[in-house]
């Protein structure tokens, strides 16, 4: 049995080129040989700025105390100190470093582990002394002091002009003897301490840092991650079923990395997390079928997203209650809010959705969104998916975001889901849409391919009984847009080719293939441009068959092709430009009907009425026989304009475009 091991050669000369020259230079490092690191330095200088993973090259140089290499190179290897270009770390190296850095391996999470740090974790401290200089920043001598401490356990004290580093002792044969017999037989119990230390069991794998995330591969581990308040990354290995009443407390300040695997979660009643501050990334949560009754705002995944959500499905079946009585509240199935980032973000829905006034009796506002129902963050890349279904009773809905806020921005994501919301409640307006419900902020380059229908049940006699009950006067509506419901905000180069419905037996209708009403808030300005509606805009109305000739019209349905109205006064400002529509409108043959390939009615101050706002627009196709307004194009600086405008009907002459033309401009869809 051999008791010891043939220290390894090092210096000029030991080490055998192979022509890989990043090979050759780690191996160089790793033996002192200053002569073969030199060839190397001078056939490519850039490799003086290189690091193998989180190891710079002098810090490799402290590591394996290759001090011919940081004789000759020291300076020129520090001079690029920051800014590396970044090739896989070998694993022998980070073993070698675990087993150097001990305790403060916590501190070395994600980053570079710089040459000052190696210095500090080696404990020597003349060259620590050296590199820190005179006046080194509180930051860098307390980080440096911290790491002095966990691996030399020795207390360094932070001074104006550096650290007060203590001197070692050298330790006398018998000590050193002492050390060894000690370490042979307490190696397990050393183990296990470190173990303890990170609240990690030692079959997890990692210490959680970036290129090392701790594994996890059971819902006892997951829960673990993600109770994990230290920022650390973990990696999951394998598909989980998770009982969500174990979760439901925890904020997420990890790096979840899924890796592509399946979350199963039973039992869900609340969000998993109460905010994600940290990043969720590639993974499946199906939460399979669910029956959830809320009475505040209520989410499956989050309450919160202040980080950031990536390439996540989302996967739920079931029905979904508000039992908030007379509260305003929201359900969003990704998250009630997002303030952070949500990429790359797909949901695979079929849901009922049953709001608190469905019964008839008055209560507070409910909204609904497929993936988050209140937005102040960046959303990109989101899909509801083709197949899925939002069944909403009286609960306004949208298939991606139910409100978007003025700072909110929703990009090039997809609605592919029907969006349905009956309600019989008789004093209350339904609102629905395919992508955002109500906008104030900015919705960019998305698409509503799915059917929006919407239908109030509540028959005349219901209506006027409740006013009178309450006390009030006014008209109830319904609301149908293919992207938005209403827009406050901007709408650009977005479209529509999902089929577009609204009915009602004793309402008002605004309906519009990219949105309800185009419409400024407060002294602002909203604003459509570059948008296209195809598909087909239906309205109907049992009070169109109640009236009889000659009588008068107490319900007005307004259908267009890009919007249903525009709301223009004084400082209110609602556009809409350089936008076409090629829908086919249906109708009930209705007295009280009107449509517009453009807008079905604009509502503004100015007298006389014309066609504020509206400019460059284009309908190309379709019927809207039997309505009250002209199809054609307008005259003046209205042209290409079609529209009815509070009272004024207008018609021009027929446009000789095709939507091939249009397309070809590059301005148009």
């Amino acid at each position: 049995m051999v008791f010891f091991k043939r220290a390894e050669k090092r210096g000029p000369g030991t080490v055998e080129e192979t022509g890989d020259r990043l090979r050759d230079l780690h191996a160089a490092i790793k033996g002192d040989d200053a002569k073969l690191t030199e060839r190397l330095l001078t056939a490519d200088a850039s490799l003086a700025a290189h690091s193998f993973g989180r190891f710079p090259l002098l810090s490799l140089c402290y590591m394996y105390d290759s001090r011919a290499i940081i004789r000759k190179f020291g300076k020129r290897l520090k001079a690029h100190e920051g800014s590396y270009a970044v090739s896989p770390e070998y694993p022998e190296d980070y073993k070698k470093f675990k087993e150097l850095a001990g305790r403060s391996l916590r501190l070395f999470r994600e980053g570079f582990v710089t040459p000052l740090d190696m210095l500090a974790v080696k404990g020597d401290a003349p060259a620590l002394r050296a590199e820190l200089g005179a006046k080194p920043s509180k930051e860098r001598a307390e980080r440096v002091a911290k790491i002095y401490e966990l691996t030399s356990k020795r207390k360094v004290r932070v001074k104006e002009n550096g650290i007060s580093v203590p001197r070692s002792r050298s330790m006398t044969r018998l000590q050193k003897a002492a050390v060894v017999i000690t370490a042979f037989f307490g190696l397990s119990v050393c183990a296990l301490a470190l173990g303890a230390y990170f609240a990690v069991p030692a079959a997890y794998g990692g210490d959680g840092s970036a290129v090392s995330p701790i594994l996890i591969s059971n819902a006892e581990q997951f829960v673990f991650a993600a109770g994990d308040d230290e920022q650390r990354y973990f990696k999951l290995t394998e598909d989980i079923v998770l009982d969500a009443s174990d979760v439901a407390a925890f904020p997420l300040v990890a790096d979840l990395n899924g890796d592509g695997h399946t979350v199963k979660v039973a039992g869900a009643t609340a969000p998993l997390f109460t905010e994600i501050s940290g990043k969720i990334h590639d993974v499946v949560f199906d939460f399979g079928e669910v029956n959830i009754e809320y009475s505040a705002d209520s989410a499956l995944l989050a309450r919160t997203v202040t980080g950031t959500a990536e390439n996540v499905t989302l996967k739920a079946n079931g029905t979904i209650k508000d039992v908030s009585g007379s509260e305003t509240v929201y359900f969003g199935c990704l998250a009630v809010e997002n303030k952070g980032t949500l990429n790359y973000v797909t949901c695979e829905l079929s849901l009922t959705v049953t709001g608190a006034s469905a019964g008839g009796e008055s209560a507070g506002d409910s909204f609904f969104a497929g993936i988050v129902a209140k937005n102040s963050g960046s959303i990109a890349y989101c899909e509801l998916t083709d197949g899925s279904s939002l069944l909403l009773d009286t609960v306004d809905g949208a298939g991606i975001v139910a409100e978007n806020a003025s700072v909110g921005r929703v990009l090039d994501s997809v609605n592919a889901a029907s969006v349905t919301q009956t309600s019989s409640y008789a004093m209350w307006s339904p609102n629905t849409s395919g992508v955002v419900l109500n906008n104030y902020g900015s919705v960019n380059n998305c698409l509503n391919s799915g059917a929006v229908t919407v239908s109030s049940e509540a028959t005349k006699e219901e209506v006027e009984a409740e006013m009178d009950k309450l006390g009030v006067s006014g008209n109830i509506a319904v609301y149908a847009g293919g992207v938005v419901c209403t827009n406050y905000g901007t709408v650009r180069h977005s479209k529509n080719t999902g089929n577009i419905s609204a009915a009602s037996l004793y309402s008002y209708i605004y309906a519009g293939g990219i949105a309800a009403a185009n419409t400024a808030h407060s002294a602002g300005s909203a604003a459509i441009d570059n948008c296209a509606s195809l598909g087909v805009l239906s309205m109907t109305s049992a009070e169109a068959d109640n009236v009889g000739e000659g009588e008068n019209v107490t319900v007005f349905l307004f259908g267009g092709g890009i919007a249903g109205y525009f709301a223009n006064y004084d400082s209110y400002s609602a556009t809409t430009t350089n936008s076409y529509s090629a829908m086919t409108f249906t109708h009930p043959g209705y007295s009280g009907c009107f449509a517009g390939g453009i807008a079905g009615v604009q509502l503004t101050s100015s007298i006389p009425v014309l066609p504020f706002g509206l400019t460059e627009n284009y309908y190309l196709t379709g019927s809207l026989s039997g309505f009250n307004a002209g199809v054609g194009a307008l005259i003046s600086s209205w042209d290409h304009n079609i529209y009815y405008a509070s009272g004024a009907n207008v018609q021009g002459g027929a446009m000789p475009l095709t939507q091939t033309q249009l397309e070809q401009w590059s301005y148009y869809w």
